[in-house]
């Protein structure tokens, strides 16, 4: 048992008990150092309570603001630029990027209850978890084509396993393509949406599986046995990959999504992106590169990154979850990649209203990883 008394007046003389042994501390501390790291590093690496804008493998200075950065940067923070304080011109205190602890503890917790993934799967294989509600235009003919590219996996070894999570649909077509749904499809019914809960209760279904792919019901393949089987080749190809998603692209034929950067310079450095939006692909076909983060719109990743992260996180309320899952992989040493694997269009929103942008989501994801971009991507 301890108490501690606060009325006591204690001085601790740093190091004084040391300063005799001065000349041979520096390589007795780099061997402690060391010693640490050996033992500890994989579970530091795996810590869900660390501080999130820390960095796990260095200290970096704080970069001065440029221009009118300042006056642009704190209402995307919802903080009033009249009462932010901004020492010396630094970046502001480090209290304003991070929620408060005992809640992210309670989240985490929370979060490892509802999702328990576990060990990472050992069977090979792909599972493809679905949202989807009506809108037969999109769900009938993806399904269709997921299921056609069921007997290219399995002449590989590979089971291909498709969960459709179903939050309310009463559109004829779509009962009745569940109505003939075969053996390599699962339905789970009865879901309320949130895409961060409902994708990690679909998680379920999918723990004995070595890839699990997170995609929405408005993509379209022109061929998806050939475009997933790349994409489960890619994510397996190396071991420091743990995430690939696909290059997507507009009906018309423009990059809707080539991977997610953050602004470099500006009064937005720092913030996440869609680079090169409606503009031409830079990557050609099976051409990948590492990025930042991708979309969640086509997202496979690996069982045991997967692990790493805990699933999604459950307090965003409709967007950059999948950028929060993609950084807490690289966290946990699995970086991102976007591959072009063949023609897939993304027929963006689709299925969700115009203007639904949720700006408090978006906050939070800054609040939580921008010192980390900051550290480690810019």
């Amino acid at each position: 048992y301890c108490r501690l008394e606060p009325r006591a007046q204690l001085v601790h003389h740093e190091s004084v008990s040391l300063k005799d042994h001065a000349r041979g501390r520096s390589a007795d501390f780099a061997r402690e150092v060391a010693w640490m790291q050996n033992r500890w590093a994989a579970a530091i690496a795996r810590d869900p309570f660390h501080n999130l804008n820390l960095s796990l493998s260095k200290f970096r200075p704080l970069t001065p603001y440029a221009g009118n950065r300042r006056a642009a940067f704190w209402p995307l923070l919802g903080i009033d630029p009249d009462t932010a304080p901004s020492p010396a011109g630094l970046h502001p205190p480090l209290r304003w990027y991070v929620d408060d602890n005992q809640s992210r503890v309670t989240e985490v917790r929370e979060a490892s209850r509802a999702v328990q993934l576990g060990e990472p799967g050992s069977r090979a294989g792909l599972a493809v978890l679905i949202l989807t509600k009506n809108r037969p235009e999109y769900i009938v003919p993806l399904t269709r084509a997921l299921i056609a590219a069921e007997p290219a996996f399995a002449e590989r070894g590979l089971e291909l396993r498709i969960i459709i999570g179903d939050t309310g649909s009463e559109d004829p077509a779509v009962l009745e393509l569940y109505r003939t749904l075969p053996s390599c499809c699962r339905l789970v019914t009865g879901l309320e949406y949130q895409f961060s809960r409902c994708n990690n209760q679909l998680l379920a279904q999918a723990r004995d599986l070595d890839s699990v792919l997170f995609l929405n019901n408005d993509i379209a393949f022109d061929d998806a046995a050939d475009s997933l089987l790349q994409l489960h080749a890619a994510v397996h190809a190396q071991p420091e990959i743990g995430i690939v998603g696909a290059l997507l692209q507009f009906p018309d034929g423009t990059v809707q999504h080539q991977g997610i950067a953050a602004f470099k310079q500006g009064p937005l450095r720092g913030f996440v992106h869609h680079p090169g939006a409606h503009m031409a692909a830079t990557l050609e076909p099976g051409q990948q590169q590492t990025c930042l983060g991708v979309t969640g719109a086509l997202l496979m990743i690996r069982s045991d990154a997967l692990e790493v992260t805990g699933g999604f996180d459950e307090s965003y309320a409709a967007e950059c979850q999948d950028v929060d899952l993609c950084l807490a992989a690289a966290r946990g040493g699995f970086a991102s990649a976007v591959k072009h694997a063949g023609r897939i269009v993304h027929f963006e929103n689709g299925t969700r209203e115009i203007g639904e942008e949720n700006w408090a989501d978006r906050r939070r994801l800054m609040r939580r990883w921008h010192n980390w971009i900051e550290a480690h991507w810019l």
